[in-house]
């Protein structure tokens, strides 16, 4: 849910609409900002390789490294989502909230999960004949 909310459209102007990887290239191009913001917008196209090698780690039993870079990628997309969701449009640009409220909620899932992937399941106690 959160990779596939930064596919979703985050910024509309004029007649275009733009997914978020559009919409960070585009203000990187046209505003140059400032670090950290700057440096948000350069690592962002690496969102989905993070989210996917999280989920690599934890398939190859790799839990608590999972955990950790779920929850990295997870708490770096839900902010830059909550700052889009809350930001203001300007005459050029509006802000589309259905990207960013999908990538929201998926990184707050992933932010509630990672810790559960960390747990080991306790085994079933053994009955007696």
């Amino acid at each position: 849910m959160l990779v596939a909310g930064t596919f979703l459209p985050w910024l509309k102007s004029g007649r275009a609409s733009r997914n978020s990887y559009q919409a960070s290239g585009a203000v990187r191009r046209l505003v140059d900002p400032p670090d950290p913001l700057g440096v948000l917008f350069t690592v962002w196209p690496l969102l989905a390789l993070a989210s996917g090698a999280a989920a690599a780690l934890f398939l190859l039993g790799i839990r608590r490294a999972a955990a950790v870079l779920g929850t990295v990628t997870a708490l770096i997309a839900g902010a830059a989502a909550f700052g889009a969701v809350k930001s203001t449009s300007s005459a050029y640009a509006s802000v589309i909230i259905s990207g960013p409220t999908t990538t929201l909620i998926g990184a707050a899932l992933v932010v509630v999960a990672s810790p559960v992937c960390t747990m080991r399941a306790r085994p079933a106690p053994r009955s007696t004949p």
